[in-house]
């Protein structure tokens, strides 16, 4: 369970509540600054697979990720929200944990709305009763009210001027509305899931547990995002995914640790390894295969049949049919078996070379190294570094 994870923290004695609530780190809340710098000296990446999680880490912050300031976090806070941040790597996967940890995700973000936003849907957000706001927010994790509290709300909200029931419409319409937003609401763990929510609600009012509990919210944010990157870390060769270096990344980031120069830095490594290393290697295999050819560029090339016409010239336009796709197979470009005009002039500059060096009738693959394409960049849904394959016969010119 998530005891594992909050004892790091806090004195509790059971999962039932975060009771007693006691953060180790208040001395050092008196020097933030420094504490946070102690806290980030204590772990540098140790291989590759460290250095590419910390790397996806800080391309995703740098990105997506919302700072501390942004969160309301102030600097006598910055602490505990970090070592909120850093502790959630070392959850457990179990699915009681998992739904715990969801409901304390949901149950802050409930909490930092009541606490920055100034009104909802034209309830003042000072009228607020915790208690009644609390109640409703339980019921709803709990699966208790259906679609005819939500329309009740709706009347109260517009109708009535009890503060109890006021906020506590306000609790089942908040609700309704972030639910929606994807927290990993299972039936089978509500029960963990709505002491999550009812935990992290009640310790909104302390500042530094507050932000204790925001860290652990945005660290799951922050995985939950990692799972785009998935793919394309485990599909390197040997890589791991290794969740505290990503989170000690996104943790960094948020702090305003990591400025451009770092950030440029990983964006590099990450790019390299996820890319340009693979697309390197299939090149170098690629050159070894059985008929393949390489150009001084480096563009590759394999005649399936070889043509005897006219070779184009850099001002002409050749009728071609072919079809173009990263090295996965993604379709990115195809005639769909009929014919096309091109303009040299106007093409990319490896299928240029190629159409300038093989004659007409030529049936061919060709195999286009990131420099002769859309470089280290890429372009739309080209990813940097990419190698385009192409199926290519050229018909001759027009």
């Amino acid at each position: 369970m998530i005891c594992t994870l909050l004892a790091v923290t806090f004195s509790m004695p059971s999962c039932t509540g975060w009771i007693d609530v006691q953060l180790k780190g208040a001395d050092e809340n008196r020097n933030a600054r420094e504490s946070l710098q102690s806290v980030f000296t204590e772990y540098v990446p140790t291989d590759f697979s460290d250095s590419l999680s910390y790397s996806v880490g800080v391309v995703f912050s740098s990105e997506m990720y919302a700072t501390m300031q942004e969160r309301g976090i102030g600097p006598e806070q910055e602490y505990s929200f970090v070592k909120g941040l850093r502790d959630a790597s070392i959850i457990d996967d179990s699915p009681e944990t998992s739904a715990y940890a969801n409901g304390v995700r949901l149950g802050a973000d409930i909490a930092a709305y009541v606490e920055y936003e100034e009104e909802f849907n034209g309830l003042e957000m000072s009228r607020i009763d915790r208690a009644s706001f609390r109640k409703a927010l339980l019921e709803m994790a709990g699966g208790g009210l259906d679609s005819d509290a939500v329309v009740q709300a709706k009347h109260s909200i517009g109708s009535s001027s009890d503060a109890s029931a006021l906020s506590y419409a306000a609790g089942v319409l908040l609700f309704k509305e972030y639910s929606g937003y994807g927290y990993g609401i299972v039936q089978e763990n509500i029960g963990d899931f709505v002491r999550g929510v009812g935990d992290a609600f009640s310790l909104s009012a302390d500042k530094q547990a507050s932000a204790y509990v925001s860290g652990v919210g945005a660290a799951l944010d922050a995985e939950t995002m990692l799972e785009k990157y998935k793919e394309p870390i485990l599909a390197v060769p040997g890589a791991q995914l290794r969740r505290r270096a990503y989170i000690e990344a996104v943790a960094a980031s948020a702090s305003g640790m990591n400025g451009k120069k770092e950030v440029d830095a990983a964006q590099n490594y990450f790019d390299w390894a996820i890319y340009r290393m693979p697309a390197e290697k299939f090149l170098a295999d690629n050159r070894n295969r059985h008929g393949v050819k390489e150009l001084p560029s480096g563009l590759q090339y394999k005649v399936l049949e070889l043509g005897k016409g006219d070779i184009a010239g850099e001002d002409d336009t050749v009728k071609c049919i072919y079809k173009c796709t990263m090295t996965d197979g993604y379709i990115l470009d195809t005639t769909k078996g009929k014919s096309d005009d091109l303009k040299l002039s106007e093409q990319l500059p490896g299928f240029k070379e190629a159409l300038m060096t093989l004659p007409a009738g030529t049936k061919c693959m060709l195999y286009l190294p990131w420099q002769l394409a859309y470089g280290t960049d890429g372009q739309g849904v080209v990813p940097p570094y990419t190698v385009l394959v192409y199926d290519l016969e050229i018909l001759g010119k027009e």
